[in-house]
């Protein structure tokens, strides 16, 4: 049986740059000590069928946590298993990847402008990460001060060509955004929607564009979902399917309850059980996770949007097979 879950590893809370939009208490500047890292290897490696298709590696910026990642990598002993390391794309990545074997390694590089004095370096690990013929995927968060900046920020990307170009919605985007936010939002959603269909049609294994909520995957669903549960719907891979693990050893709620220490319950481990899951929202393909750090109006109407969007997707691809 094939492997479904995914694991993030919160291997640090530290990191070089300051990000207004990270959600990681970074005060402590901390990282996962041995014995969590070998207790967590130790359950992997019990299991006779590996449950992960992928683990990622998450801080702060995991590469300053370089050694604790190959140590990761090179003690699980599935190698069924894929791995991706979520950076900020400053740190020298030839440096990890001369000490493992990435066959089966992934990069997702952030960026926040065309503008930004980091993206020299960036592009650098791109170029480089494609000479190794290793995936690396770009990723912009979806924010109010870059609403109307995503699409030229995609055209630019474009022209390095990622594998992937993935808009993030923002963790937390309660506490930032506003209705008049997601309304500008609307505006330009037209725009990215239709450029993500380009570069589908384009192009194969580059620039292919994914946007909030992964608008372009087709899921079935009924509007009273939102009014029967009264909650915000937050990530495609729901924690039915990623478990979240911090530097603690401790399962975690979401990403957002990860970087603020909050809603844990028990360690990883001991294969504790979630109790903040509800099942059965009526989506077919895909679950969700509720949230307690994103339940408010304002991510209910960002879904709200992207779900209405979802199908405006779709009818758009099915026209385009019709006229193949």
């Amino acid at each position: 049986m094939q492997a479904q879950k995914k694991m993030a590893i919160y291997i640090n809370n530290k990191c070089n740059r300051n990000c207004s939009f990270c959600y990681v208490d970074k005060t402590t500047s901390t990282e996962m000590d041995m014995q969590v890292m070998n207790k967590i290897i130790n359950y992997i490696n019990r299991q006779e069928t590996n449950e992960y298709r992928t683990i990622i590696f998450v801080g702060g910026e995991p590469l300053l946590s370089l050694e604790k990642i190959t140590y990761f990598i090179n003690n699980i002993k599935h190698t069924s298993i894929n791995y991706g390391i979520m950076t900020n794309g400053t740190m020298n990545i030839s440096e990890l990847v001369n000490k493992i074997d990435c066959h089966n390694l992934a990069f997702n590089i952030s960026f926040i402008s065309t503008t930004s004095k980091d993206n020299k370096l960036k592009i650098q690990n791109i170029k480089y990460l494609k000479q190794k013929h290793i995936q690396c995927n770009a990723l912009i968060v979806n924010t109010p001060n870059n609403i109307n900046k995503i699409f030229d920020l995609l055209l630019y990307l474009i022209k390095i060509k990622p594998n992937y170009i993935k808009v993030l919605r923002q963790h937390k985007m309660g506490d930032f955004w506003t209705q008049k936010d997601i309304d500008e939002y609307a505006k330009v959603l037209s725009k990215l929607m239709h450029l993500s269909i380009y570069c589908k049609e384009k192009f194969t294994n580059v620039n292919q564009i994914s946007l909030p909520n992964k608008i372009d995957i087709p899921i079935s669903c009924s509007d009273s979902i939102y009014d029967d549960y009264a909650i915000n719907l937050v990530d495609q891979d729901s924690i039915c399917k990623y478990d979240i693990v911090g530097i603690d050893g401790k399962q975690y709620l979401c990403d957002g309850a990860c970087g603020e220490n909050r809603y844990s319950f028990g360690y990883i481990w001991d294969s504790p059980v979630n109790p903040y899951i509800i099942k059965e929202f009526g989506y077919q393909d895909v679950l969700y996770d509720y949230c307690y750090l994103a339940n408010n109006p304002c991510c209910l109407s960002f879904d709200r949007l992207n779900d209405k969007y979802r199908s405006i997707y779709q009818s758009y691809l099915s026209r385009l097979e019709e006229l193949k």
